[in-house]
């Protein structure tokens, strides 16, 4: 059913438009809505520029995830500083072995 459709979330195949609106906070709230600890094996945020990492939180703990693409890029006028490592470090650290990049 409804588990099967966020099997495998895919953002950086969405259009740029919307892709360049995609923040940490919009993340979050979409992770939460499809329990995505439970049913997303595969997510891309490749190119969703205006992430900064607090967003995957609702992953915490997850079982299921085997693949997590994390090659989001701060936009100009950002620094890589922007980047939440402490946050995304607490939450990859809570997650079942998968892989990390690109295959």
């Amino acid at each position: 059913g409804e588990v099967l459709l966020w099997k495998r979330i895919d953002f950086s195949k969405v259009d740029s438009a919307a892709r360049d609106r995609l923040t940490d906070r919009l993340l979050l709230a979409f992770l939460r809505r499809v329990d995505s600890r439970y049913a997303t094996e595969e997510l891309s945020l490749a190119s969703c520029h205006r992430l900064t990492g607090r967003g995957i939180g609702p992953l915490r703990g997850s079982k299921v995830l085997r693949k997590l693409d994390l090659r989001f890029v701060p936009t100009q006028g950002s620094r890589a500083s922007d980047i939440d490592l402490e946050s995304l470090q607490r939450t990859l650290g809570s997650i079942a072995p998968f892989s990390c990049g690109s295959t």
